[in-house]
């Protein structure tokens, strides 16, 4: 028995419909892949949010503590505890020290100054680092 144009048309549309459903389930499949690594990297990103905010709490909890306003007052405000010496090295770079003429009469070997009671020129950034290297 010869098979009817109408039988072709309805394997031809069968076909053409179980074409159509597999394109638009491997779509869907995509997508819910692509979803499923937007979500790992939102999860990756919260935990990286989570730790930034403890080390920000302990952060602030340590700048509320006695222990930082007193290491700001030594620090920035140069201040120091009742009965507490504080030495200083006059040797350190960038230190911008002057000597009299009255302190070089009386220490003719001191680096402030020369022996006629003018002052040296202040020496380089160059010539600190080589005497601070070649020490």
């Amino acid at each position: 028995m010869p098979r009817s144009a109408a039988s072709h048309i309805k394997y031809l549309l069968l076909s053409l419909l179980v074409v159509v459903a597999i394109i638009n389930l491997t779509r869907t499949s995509l997508e819910i892949l692509k979803s499923s690594k937007r979500l790992e990297d939102l999860k990756d990103d919260i935990l990286t949010l989570e730790s930034n905010k403890i080390s920000l709490e302990s952060e602030i909890e340590y700048k509320q503590s006695n222990e930082y306003v007193e290491e700001q007052a030594r620090n920035a405000l140069n201040m120091k505890k009742p009965n507490e010496k504080v030495y200083v090295n006059p040797n350190t770079l960038g230190d911008k020290t002057t000597v009299t003429e009255a302190e070089e009469t009386e220490n003719p070997g001191s680096t402030g100054g020369t022996t006629t009671g003018k002052p040296q020129k202040p020496s380089s950034n160059l010539s600190k680092w080589i005497a601070l290297i070649f020490k």
